[in-house]
């Protein structure tokens, strides 16, 4: 009979103990053996926590997917044979995905063979006091040997957090991440109850719906085991009650009142066979059957729960996340690498292709202006759109003459690029004859040498209609300004102005 403590609507055994002394808050029937369906992989990781301790493996050794692996029944991650997956991204898929071929990637990696793995697990339950549990298989798939009680879950349960407490984070992953899939944990306590903190879920139909849940408020940690749950919710449910009232504090006064067993392991397991409830979680009288694969929807059955109903204080509700989806990877297997070898050089190829049938368009319109280095690294010297585009002209053929195209650079022998200095416009021919300066005067009349000189000007000798207005001064038409005299300007013309390549330092300033 259920105690009063919870009243679970499962008819399975159930137990709660405190985490740290072993002391047991509540039970019922927990030595009565059962099947264990996933939580069989809390023990396969149990083991492998060890065989890192050892030395055996770490957690970046590489353990590679076999065929065996590839025949598991699902809940798996479905990687093909030669996959290579660490142990750490092993251990965490295991937990997360509930991954029955990660099982049995990590017990042929660790153990050799799955026989021998599967060897070492019966021995490390033996010597915990498992007396009930028995495995033939390291992921909990439906087998008749496979045995394991609420009382010994518990044991196990209490001995990870006691041999390797900074692994506890492990178990209370919500989510990871592989590539662009989020793959959500089976244990919708973490984020959804106070405190929770993870462990395992677990179901096949002879087992109904079992889980053992950890939870921390304070300093104190909670660990409770339902087995033979009728639904995902159910079961989730009844583990939160549990709990909950595990915290309490009068829950110690009450279980000695009730006269419950000191320590989990006080509990004695019954030496008869497994209860097999798979008519009632399999059979007709449901109106969905479940799903074999450990990922039923926790909302199914919810019709029956108390939080469905109303209750005053609700167990679950959304906490803000623990911690963002893990990342996990894989090495991919020979195969898939030729093959995605294969599948870049045919994009690759493709690529080409287009491009060589792009040669053919109009490249893209580029802005006129273009900028030349000089040859002695001075700055950057503007070209204006016509003298680019005459210089591109020049050299292009008329197919391919465009004002737009980029300049190009005619490279030298040693490999480097020849830069060619700015185009300087030709300046107008020397004059035959000394050039001597005009003077104009105020009313646009042209004053002749002759007349600066004293001697007469004739009379056809003035006007002059082709100087431009600019070339004339700023005096008001009609009146009348006498330039100066003024000498000769020497015969030779002034050398144009060379600017240096490099401009002068400035000269020191004198002391005073």
């Amino acid at each position: 009979m259920l105690s009063a403590l919870a009243r679970p609507a499962a008819a399975g055994p159930y137990v709660v103990i405190d985490a740290d002394s072993g002391r047991v808050l509540a039970h019922s029937e927990a030595g009565q053996p059962w099947y264990p369906a996933s939580i069989t992989k809390l023990m396969t990781t149990f083991v492998a926590f060890r065989a890192m301790r050892e030395g055996r493996v770490k957690p970046d050794t590489l353990l590679t997917v076999s065929d065996n692996a590839v025949a598991q029944d699902p809940t798996k991650m479905g990687f093909p044979t030669g996959t290579q997956v660490s142990v750490d991204n092993a251990i965490k898929m295991l937990l997360v995905k509930s991954a029955n071929d990660i099982a049995v990637v990590l017990a042929e990696g660790i153990g050799g063979s799955v026989t021998e793995f599967v060897g070492e697990m019966n021995r490390t339950a033996a010597e915990l006091g498992m007396t009930a549990t028995h495995y033939n298989n390291p992921n909990g798939l439906p087998d008749e040997g496979q045995i394991t009680s609420a009382r010994d879950m518990a044991v196990l349960a209490r001995a990870i957090y006691r041999e390797f407490p900074e692994q506890e984070m492990m178990f209370r992953i919500p989510a990871i991440k592989f590539g662009k899939r989020i793959i959500a944990n089976h244990n919708r306590l973490i984020d959804h109850f106070v405190g929770a903190a993870g462990m395992k879920t677990g179901f096949i139909c002879a087992s109904g719906f079992n889980i053992v849940a950890s939870a921390k408020r304070g300093n104190k940690r909670l660990i409770a085991v339902v087995l033979g749950g009728y639904s995902g919710a159910r079961r989730n449910e009844d583990a939160a009650r549990l709990l909950e009232k595990g915290f309490s504090p009068m829950a110690t006064i009450t279980a000695v009142f009730r006269r419950e067993p000191g320590t989990v392991e006080s509990i004695q397991n019954l030496a008869v066979a497994p209860v097999n409830i798979q008519a009632d979680i399999c059979g007709g009288k449901r109106k969905r059957a479940p799903s074999e694969s450990d990922i039923e929807d926790d909302t199914a059955d919810n019709q029956d729960s108390d939080s469905a109903k109303g209750s005053k204080q609700p167990l679950f509700t959304d906490l803000p996340p623990s911690m963002d989806p893990i990342p996990v990877s894989v090495v991919a297997s020979p195969q898939a690498q030729a093959k995605m070898a294969e599948d870049g050089a045919n994009g690759r190829g493709k690529r080409k292709r287009r491009g060589k049938a792009s040669q053919n368009e109009q490249p893209a319109e580029k802005p006129a202006l273009a900028k030349v280095v000089a040859p002695q690294g001075g700055p950057f010297l503007p070209l204006s759109a016509q003298s680019a585009s005459t210089q591109i002209a020049a050299d292009a053929t008329p197919e391919h003459a465009s004002p737009n195209q980029p300049l190009e650079f005619t490279p030298l022998k040693s490999g480097m690029a020849q830069f060619a200095p700015p185009v300087v416009r030709p300046s107008a021919p020397a004059p035959a004859e000394p050039v001597r300066r005009v003077v104009t005067a105020a009313n646009g009349e042209t004053v002749p040498p002759a007349a600066l000189k004293g001697q007469p000007v004739p009379e056809q000798a003035g006007k002059s209609d082709a100087l431009p207005r600019s070339a004339q001064a700023f005096a008001p038409e009609g009146s009348l300004v006498f330039a100066p005299a003024l000498r000769d300007l020497p015969v030779d013309s002034e050398p144009p102005l060379q600017l240096p390549a490099i401009a002068p330092l400035p000269r020191p300033r004198p002391k005073l």
